[in-house]
């Protein structure tokens, strides 16, 4: 028969709630527990909240998102009271704008996790004008990137087409102009 060594716990703290001050504590073992924090735990834990690169998301899903999570609106109503949102927010938040499927103007929503100290990435939320629900996705500075290597390379490519397209509508404007009323 094997024996079994008693194992001493080493809780430290791996997290906590920002609104109900609970602390979370594990062992190297696996072990779980967790605690209401007490008032002097919480003045630590309050003094260490201009450090949370989620404050902007918070506010954002606070004001845009239902309890199960997901968005209270949508369509241009929800885009419209993005904007105005972000407007609060503007080295966190930035919008542009983007044709979708159907042809019509949807929104980008960018949403930095940042603090003074740290950042984590960026939150991507597409907000579709007609129909559907919006999507989002979460983008680590890797990612970003990766995401901005291939604009680039895009923008890079898509130039010379360009030059060309303005060129062929000046000589196609310059036609027009040729072009009278009275016929020959």
């Amino acid at each position: 028969m094997r024996k079994t060594i008693p194992h001493r716990h080493r809780f430290r703290v791996r997290g906590w709630t920002e609104r109900e001050s609970i602390l979370m504590f594990g062992c190297n073992c696996g072990e779980r527990r967790e605690r209401r924090a007490t008032p002097e735990e919480r003045k630590i834990l309050r003094s260490n909240q201009h450090q949370n690169v989620h404050r902007i998301f918070h506010a954002f899903q606070r004001q845009f998102c239902a309890a199960n999570g997901k968005f209270k609106y949508e369509g241009y109503e929800f885009r419209q009271l993005v904007r105005r949102w972000a407007k609060r927010y503007p080295q966190d938040v930035r919008m542009i704008y983007c044709d979708d499927s159907t042809f019509c103007s949807s929104a980008l929503v960018f949403i930095e996790h940042r603090a003074a100290e740290n950042y984590m990435g960026t939150t991507v939320i597409y907000i579709p004008q007609f129909g559907g629900a919006p999507a989002q996705f979460f983008l680590y500075p890797s990612h970003r990137i990766s995401l901005s290597r291939a604009l680039r390379q895009i923008a890079t490519q898509a130039r010379p087409i360009q030059r060309r397209e303005r060129q062929r509508e000046k000589e196609f404007t310059r036609q027009l102009a040729s072009i009278s009323l009275q016929t020959k």
